[in-house]
Formats: C-alpha cells, sequence, structure tokens
C-alpha cells in the first residue's frame, strides 16, 4: 500500500492526523519518482502477479499508467463503466489511451441506479466506514476484482493538497481526507495486493511534489492562491513534474450524469438522498490535521 515505514494515520479522541516520515537520499522530478515507484512495485512486491491499474478516464489514472509505461511494467487496465453511458466521457479518454499504448482492459459494468435503489451505498459505507457514496460505488467495483486470481491493484490518488490556515497564517497539505481511508481498509480487509494511493504510495515522491516551482511559490505565499483552484494547481504540478497527459476540459467526477438523473427523473437532490444519510450515520472526525507546511522547507 505504502512503502514501508512512510506515513501513520491516527484517530484519538475524534482527531485524525497524518505523520509522515522524510525520505533519505536524493529526490528526482515526480515523474521520475512515479517511475521507480513502479519499478519498485513491480520489482520488489508484485513480479509474480498480474498488474492492475484501473482507469477512469481521469488525468490521475492517467499519470500513473504514464509512470508504469516509462518503468517498462506490464499491466493491465480495469475500466468502470455505469449502465445506460453514464460516465461515458469520462472513460472513452481511458480507452483512447489504452488503444493508444496498446494496452490490454476489461470493462466492468456496474447499474448506479439500481446500486442506490438497492441501498448498496449503505452497506459498503457502514461495511468500511465510508461517508462518501460515490467512494463506495469504487469499493463495488474492487469487490469485483476480488475474484480475479494472483493480482495486485492499482488505484493512482493525487498529488497533495494546500490548505490555507488564517488563524495560523500558514499553508497545511492534505494527504488523504479521513472519508478515502475506505480504499486503505478495503485492501486491508481484503488482503488485497498494490495500492490505493500510487501517486503518494512512497515518501520520495511526495517529496518530489514538494520541490516544484508551484508548490514553492504557493508555501512561500508568492502567488495569490485563491486564483488557483485545486485542480488547476494540480495540473501545473503534473506539467512542472515532467509528465506528459494532458488536462481535460472541465473536472468530471464520473457521477455528473447520475446527478441529473437523479433530478430531472426522480426529482431528487444526490447529496440529500445519498450523502447527507451516509454523514448522519458516519460522521467525519470533528477536526482533521494534516501536515505544516513548515517540514517540508
Amino acid at each position: 500500500m505504502f512503502e514501508q515505514n512512510y506515513i501513520q494515520f491516527s484517530l484519538d479522541n475524534h482527531v485524525f492526523s497524518i505523520k509522515v516520515f522524510p525520505p533519505k537520499g536524493k529526490i528526482d522530478t515526480p515523474s521520475m519518482e512515479a517511475e521507480k515507484s513502479a519499478f519498485y512495485f513491480y520489482k520488489k512486491k508484485y513480479k509474480s502477479k498480474r498488474l492492475i491499474l484501473c482507469m477512469s478516464g481521469g488525468l490521475d489514472s492517467e499519470i500513473m499508467a504514464e509512470a508504469f509505461l516509462r518503468a517498462n511494467v506490464p499491466f493491465s487496465a480495469s475500466i468502470w463503466k455505469y449502465k445506460n453511458n453514464l460516465n461515458n466521457y469520462d472513460i472513452k479518454h481511458a480507452l483512447m489511451f489504452c488503444e493508444k499504448n496498446k494496452i490490454d482492459y476489461e470493462i466492468e459494468e456496474c447499474d448506479l441506479e439500481l446500486f442506490y435503489e438497492n441501498k448498496l451505498h449503505f452497506y459498503y459505507g457502514i461495511k468500511y466506514l465510508c461517508n462518501s457514496p460515490q467512494i463506495v460505488v469504487h469499493l463495488y467495483f474492487l469487490e469485483k476484482l476480488l475474484k480475479k486470481p494472483n493480482i495486485a491493484v492499482f488505484l493512482p490518488w493525487q498529488p497533495p493538497e494546500f490548505f490555507y490556515c488564517q488563524n495560523k497564517k500558514k499553508f497545511t497539505l492534505k494527504i488523504i481526507f479521513f472519508r478515502y481511508l475506505a480504499y486503505y481498509r478495503f485492501f486491508q480487509l481484503n488482503k488485497m495486493n498494490g495500492s490505493a494511493y500510487f501517486i503518494m504510495c512512497r515518501t520520495s515522491l511526495l517529496h518530489s511534489f514538494l520541490k516544484l516551482p508551484i508548490t514553492r511559490s504557493i508555501m512561500n505565499q508568492d502567488i495569490n492562491f485563491s486564483y488557483y483552484s485545486p485542480y488547476k494547481i494540480k495540473t501545473i504540478m503534473y506539467q512542472q513534474g515532467g509528465f506528459l497527459s494532458k488536462p481535460r476540459k472541465g473536472k468530471f467526477t464520473g457521477f455528473d450524469k447520475m446527478k441529473t438523473v437523479l433530478q430531472t427523473k426522480y426529482g431528487m437532490d444526490y447529496n440529500k438522498a445519498f450523502r447527507y444519510p451516509l454523514m448522519k450515520i458516519i460522521p467525519d472526525p470533528e477536526q482533521q490535521l494534516y501536515i505544516s507546511s513548515d517540514w517540508a522547507k
């Protein structure tokens, strides 16, 4: 899941915190560190297994695949499709990427309307302590992959995000928000090989993003942070980090059409129907402590 002796999580008195240990040795560019991470998983951990990369069609999963291609590591892709073409805009990019790079792929399908109608979001949410009605659908797909023999599965995750703390007048780094630890719990409980957080899987890879010009400008407050969306910052990080994949026009989650269907067909608001009930059962911790930017300077 993560490099050994790299990251620790804790939840005490309703406060969730993350501690990251610094790397040893030279840190290369993010693209080179990602390539080394792909090779690390293949050579050191899973050479005898079939590697499967979960590709949504988004930028993060394409960056992950790019790292494995650079490292000449053999893999296939798992592409998750929603019935009635609800996420066709997203997965068409994954299909194009796989065909262009001659990557074998399999398509797993889910009837999203039936998933929610049968209240499976409650089942997976309670089982893996996840209050996101979108993440639990991913857990459903991962459960499908459990049936495949001798595999190691990889999800991409993303670079660290920045949040400005007004009262302390400094930035903090968000590595993993509490609800996204559901992926970690899934992998641990089901003894699934691989990593749910490839882009943050090793301390040298995390630190390579912290050495970028955009990162330094943010932490030193040399730019107006409010002008940049998290997605824009991420795309700049990937560009400065040496990756070749380009961002899409607009940012999509894969659930955009589903929200429209709910509103037009059933007169339902997605958050009121699914997100808020889950959050009532599984609330976020009262506080979530991330990593101060001081340690990265």
